[in-house]
């Protein structure tokens, strides 16, 4: 099996920091809007089984 050879005119460590400056910020932002929304819809569940138990 032949390895892929990455091109040396290329400067890795720029493109891996453009990634983490890039990517890293938006997969938080959105970890952190399914985190509200899975809360949300637990609060939601309990409130209505709560209710539901009380009559």
């Amino acid at each position: 099996m032949k390895l892929l050879k990455l091109p040396e005119h290329i400067n890795w460590d720029a493109v891996l920091q453009s990634l983490v400056d890039t990517w890293l910020p938006l997969l938080g932002i959105a970890a952190a809007i399914l985190m509200v929304l899975l809360m949300v819809f637990i609060i939601r569940r309990n409130r209505r089984h709560r209710n539901s138990q009380s009559r």
